[in-house]
């Protein structure tokens, strides 16, 4: 078993803003224990993830066949997501992979003050199942996610309380 004592834990504090003040509560208590059960806390600055995502154009090659086919076994919006990365070009595709080599470099020196990095995983409290049902329109909260998939590095999302209706 090994212990916590020499982790050092960086808190990119841009990850924090526009955050549910339920969140921000539940967050400031977690950030009471891993303070007492670590090497401390330290704010730190994340390299910005590259303005074109990839995603967009390598979604749209693997679906491409598919989406005509098969439109119907997609959610409302998936295929207008997908169709989305087909007016990407060749050099903007070339030109992302470039960007993101150079996010992954500067996001691994980041690593070298801090081990592990704590934030909050959205930015609203959760609905229930119903209310994500009747709101199909509604934008997945990923603006504190998907820096870490861009940044090819391993991510896990504790929860650490409870809103005032009881979710998690």
């Amino acid at each position: 078993q090994r212990s916590t004592a020499n982790l050092r834990l960086g808190v990119p504090r841009d990850f924090y803003e526009g955050v549910d003040s339920q969140i921000l509560d539940a967050m400031d208590g977690s950030h009471g224990v891993l303070r007492r059960i670590t090497a401390g806390m330290t704010d730190v600055d994340l390299p910005p993830v590259p303005e074109v995502p990839l995603a967009f154009p390598e979604v749209f090659a693997y679906h491409a066949e598919l989406i005509d086919e098969k439109s119907g076994l997609y959610q409302a919006l998936t295929p207008e997501r997908i169709l989305h990365g087909a007016a990407f070009s060749t050099s903007d595709y070339v030109q992302a992979k470039v960007e993101l080599k150079l996010v992954r470099n500067a996001i691994a020196r980041v690593f070298d003050e801090v081990d592990l990095l704590i934030t909050p995983t959205v930015l609203q409290l959760p609905v229930t199942i119903e209310e994500a049902q009747k709101n199909t329109g509604a934008e997945v909260n990923i603006r504190n996610t998907l820096p870490f998939n861009l940044y090819g590095i391993p991510s896990i999302s504790i929860p650490c309380g409870f809103s005032d209706s009881g979710l998690p």
